[in-house]
């Protein structure tokens, strides 16, 4: 697929057939809209490529030790914020208690850790997933309201 630029919007098929638009919305990240545009402008291309990202790694597990410390606490969502002593900055590990986010049994708890302060216990880990995303900041907050 790809948008036909000079103007024009519209998308070309994987066989070849072209369909015009008025129009075409891409709903992904900065880095994957620039691929489609066939002829892309000078302005899209700095747009599109000074979002910065960062990875991140998301482990499915039944590890509770990765949840807060009192069961009573868990929530669909729990953050937890670390200090690193390196630097002083803060690592955040957001836990997913995906029993409670999708109304199922509760008896055999499962868990989706996204940037884990510590690894699973052995024999927990259902699968391991890498992914990046926008990094979050004021230089991106600006970015998605000029561009």
């Amino acid at each position: 697929m790809a948008v036909i630029g000079g103007g024009a919007a519209g998308m070309v098929a994987a066989w070849g057939q072209t369909r015009p638009y008025d129009q075409v919305v891409f709903a992904c990240h900065a880095n994957n809209a620039l691929e489609p545009l066939a002829n892309p402008t000078p302005a899209e291309k700095k747009c599109l490529k000074t979002f910065q990202f960062v990875s991140n790694r998301s482990i499915c597990h039944r590890d509770p030790t990765l949840m807060p410390g009192r069961k009573g606490s868990w929530a669909s969502w729990n953050c937890h914020y670390k200090t690193e002593r390196a630097n002083g900055g803060q690592h955040m590990t957001v836990n997913y208690y995906l029993n409670s986010l999708h109304k199922a049994d509760r008896t055999d708890p499962v868990f989706l850790t996204i940037s884990p302060h510590h690894e699973p216990a052995p024999g927990t880990v259902i699968k391991e997933y890498d992914w990046s995303h926008v990094l979050f900041n004021k230089k991106s907050v600006t970015l998605k309201k000029t561009c």
